[in-house]
Parts: C-alpha cells; structure tokens; sequence
C-alpha cells in the first residue's frame, strides 16, 4: 500500500488543479497539517510576531509511532513565524532580491531556499552557521550536511519529464479520482507528512507549494466569479 502511495502522491501534487478540493487539508503550515498530540510550549524573547512562544509539536501517526519535526520542518515555521517586514530586511541582508514576491507565502519560500543555500556553502567549509536562527529567537539550528545535499540531489529526479509525462496523463488522474481508498490515505497527515519527509527534498517541495498555491488561489478567483454572475443571473 505505501509503494502505491509514494507513487501516486507524486502524481496528486502535480494533479493540484484537478484536486484541489482533496488537497485543501494539507496545504497549510507547514504544507501539511499535522495532527498534535501533545505539545511542548517555551517563551523566547524576540520579535512581536514570536512573543507569543516557540511552540515544538510531537506528531504521533498513532500511541506507538511518535513522529517530530524535522529541522527543515522547523526551519519553515521560524521563518513564517516572521512578519514580512522582518523577512525582507533579512532578504535584502543576504543580497537576495524579491521584487518578484507578491505574497508573504512567496517571501517565505525564498527565505527559507535562500537559508538552505547558505548552510549547504556553509558545509562545504566544514561548518555550519546559526546566526540567523539566533536573531530570529529559534533555539534549534538546521542541521544540513553533505549526504543530505546529495541526497536531495537524487529526490529531485524523481520528477523529472518522463515521470511527469506519465504520471499527468488523463488516465492516470482519473485512477487517482476513482480509487477511494487511496485518497483516504492521502487525506490522513500523516502518510503524506511521512511520504514528504522520506521522498521530497526541501527545495522541490517548495517548488510545489508555489504551484499548489497559484493553483488555489485561482480556484478562488473562478468560485467568486461564479458567485457573483449567480447572484446577477
């Protein structure tokens, strides 16, 4: 069942447009969301944006499988923790533009690539920096090291043309329509979170996010414009 799923999740990502009523539940922080169990909460002096507190959250599949955020996971969540401000200025620290940016979404997105890149530079000097992580008053530190990069090297390949091809065709979405029972397991956090964490490298799922977004918010646009001739009909 989890082969079926690792490949057909691939397919329902990229089938954001003909899905997007099934993948609404998963689309939020961060990407996915996830079932808490039990949390453990910690104040840390900071920014407004985390006064409130740090929050670490122990996701549990079920009583005898406790799954943890990841360090890219957390790494997601301090930077969208920022205001948008405060992500700009950081932006224009590390010399990366973002005039093409719209929505804080996409400035989280180009924050968060633009903190991978620096660790993996950081790694091929034989150490990794945390600074940045410090001034935004998150404790824990993303952990990158040279096997990771690697590896997320690999993961990309599993979307490359010829898998696409393949996994967009029409009968293959109509497959992913009709069996039931595998939209059950991707409706269920955490399969998709466990598939994301072991399949999906960091910077090809943001990628995702972006175009599972757009997908969503032009759903919104067709539903207020069906709305609105409805009520002028």
């Amino acid at each position: 069942m989890m082969s079926r799923i690792s490949f057909w999740l691939c397919a329902f990502l990229f089938a954001a447009g003909f899905l997007v009523e099934n993948t609404q539940s998963f689309l939020t922080v961060p990407a996915v969301q996830l079932r808490a169990t039990s949390q453990l909460s910690t104040c840390h002096p900071g920014p407004a944006s985390l006064r409130a507190c740090s929050t670490k959250t122990r996701m549990c599949a079920n009583d005898e499988e406790p799954l943890v955020l990841s360090a890219y996971d957390q790494l997601v969540l301090s930077v969208r923790a920022l205001s948008t401000k405060e992500i700009k200025q950081e932006l224009v620290t590390r010399g990366v533009s973002f005039n093409d940016c719209f929505e804080k979404e996409d400035l989280v997105a180009r924050l968060v690539e633009a903190r991978l890149q620096l660790a993996a530079e950081a790694v091929g000097e034989g150490e990794v920096q945390a600074e940045d992580e410090k001034e935004a008053g998150v404790e824990s530190a993303v952990e990158v090291n040279a096997e990771e990069a690697q590896q997320n090297k690999k993961d990309s390949r599993i979307f490359d043309p010829e898998m696409m091809k393949n996994i967009m065709s029409k009968d293959k979405i109509q497959a992913i329509l009709q069996d039931q029972e595998l939209l059950q397991a991707l409706r269920n956090p955490t399969v998709t979170f466990r598939f994301i964490r072991q399949h999906v490298s960091p910077l090809i799922f943001m990628q995702v996010m972006r175009m599972a977004q757009e997908v969503l918010k032009v759903q919104a646009a067709i539903e207020k414009v069906k709305n609105f001739m409805s009520k002028n009909s």
